[in-house]
């Protein structure tokens, strides 16, 4: 989710015309892209680094199941920001990056199924769909698949699009557009709810895929 902050700088730059605004934001972007992914296409969630020598230290589970699971919504946004990091740097690798969590995400869920919290859930788990992973999910694949020209990106997205404007992640009497989100399970915070980001990206999903 760090890589979503990095749209402020890259803005900045464009704003002010300095580009270190933007150079930090690729730092930070390549940083994530060695430490955070994995070989396999997934990330960790959360990454801690030794300040005094400056490498990484160790990982920690976050919102995820445990260090070596994949937490969806952490899926979901290297999706996103790997993307978009890409259209403002134009960096082949950031690209490369985002193609591989895109195709691990559509190897890992099926077609239009809203994930559950964790994709590494088995039997004896708390069992928790996260709309606002589906949400956020929908808008990254749509934005590749907009950079890429690759039609099973856009496919996947419209979709988990499909699945989220029905029942039960669309309830009449939810004041939200979205239910059935998860913020985090292993801090018994927000399971099985609406949260207000599920329903920004879902409508920024929908206005992108018009």
């Amino acid at each position: 989710d760090n890589l979503m902050n990095l749209e402020l700088l890259f803005w900045a730059s464009e704003l002010s015309g300095n580009p270190r605004y933007a150079e930090m934001a690729v730092r930070h972007a390549d940083l994530t892209r060695i430490h955070h992914q994995r070989a396999d296409g997934s990330v960790y969630h959360v990454a801690v680094y030794d300040r005094q020598k400056a490498t990484l230290a160790y990982y920690l589970p976050g919102q995820g199941k445990s260090v070596t699971s994949v937490w969806s919504r952490g899926q979901a946004w290297a999706i996103y920001g790997f993307t978009m990091v890409y259209e403002y740097s134009q960096e082949k690798r950031f690209l490369e990056a985002a193609q591989k969590v895109a195709d691990f995400w559509l190897e890992k869920v099926p077609y239009g199924e809203v994930p559950f919290w964790d994709l590494d859930i088995a039997r004896g788990d708390k069992v928790a769909r996260d709309a606002s992973a589906a949400a956020i999910a929908a808008m990254g694949l749509l934005k590749l698949s907009k950079v890429t020209s690759d039609l099973q990106y856009r496919e996947a997205a419209m979709l988990l699009l499909a699945r989220l404007s029905a029942p039960p992640y669309q309830d009449p009497t939810d004041p939200f557009i979205l239910s059935l989100s998860t913020g985090s399970v292993p801090h018994d915070h927000d399971v099985n709810r609406p949260l207000i980001y599920a329903d920004y990206y879902y409508l920024e999903a929908l206005i992108e895929a018009i």
